[in-house]
């Protein structure tokens, strides 16, 4: 079983998202963040495709909570993109 959060099932089996890692600066080798998107999940007999953002803070986990990490959903604005799976993401200048 995984949390609802919003429209959408957040720790549960997924797969097909796309996952960048962004670094803490701009010329930076330290981890800071990591950001996954859509996916797709079985629930029973049931496949539910997401259009869903999360966000892993790992810099700012491991300096305020002795890496206690835990996952933080963005909620979008404006045009948002359709659920999707199996598709490619990329960063664009660097964060």
């Amino acid at each position: 079983d995984g949390a609802v959060v919003g429209d959408s099932l957040w720790g549960c089996v997924r797969y097909g998202h796309s996952m960048e890692v962004l670094p803490a600066g701009s010329s930076s080798s330290v981890l800071g963040r990591a950001v996954v998107f859509g996916g797709t999940s079985q629930q029973g007999l049931k496949t539910v495709t997401f259009n869903d953002v999360h966000v892993l803070d790992v810099l700012t986990a491991s300096r305020e909570q002795g890496l206690s990490l835990a996952w933080t959903r963005i909620v979008a604005q404006g045009v948002v993109p359709s659920p999707r799976s199996r598709h490619a993401s990329a960063v664009v200048g660097g964060s």
